[in-house]
């Protein structure tokens, strides 16, 4: 605990008494509150939904590419963050990481694709 908050880990539902938010219940445990704030990203569309609420809110897949460079010092090289989606950062061990697609529609899949590695590639 820090600062009077205590941390919870663990599946969470709203807990609700005649239509209204009333705190969390987080593992079975109820814990009330006067106000609740949602914070859960992708997630909050379906933690919303048994009340009817819906916000344009969903996941999206981001790829991304590291790429080895044998031979070159990076560690100076600027982090470059064009007018679009895609950049570049460099690290110290001679390395650049290059991305990334930004895929709406993807759900919650994780999977590398070949065209989503053609687009980070391509931009880089």
């Amino acid at each position: 605990m820090k600062h009077g908050t205590k941390y919870y880990s663990g599946e969470a539902s709203l807990g609700v008494l005649n239509g209204k938010v009333t705190g969390v219940n987080v593992n079975g445990d109820s814990t009330s509150a006067d106000s609740v704030i949602i914070t859960a990203g992708a997630w909050t569309s379906e933690i919303l939904s048994p009340f009817g609420i819906s916000i344009p809110v969903e996941p999206q897949k981001g790829q991304i590419v590291h790429l080895k460079l044998p031979g070159q010092d990076t560690s100076k090289w600027p982090v470059i963050l064009p007018q679009s989606s895609h950049y570049l950062v460099s690290f110290n061990d001679s390395r650049v990481v290059v991305g990334a697609t930004r895929e709406t529609g993807s759900g919650f899949d994780y999977r590398v694709t070949a065209a989503g590695m053609k687009e980070v590639l391509e931009e880089a």
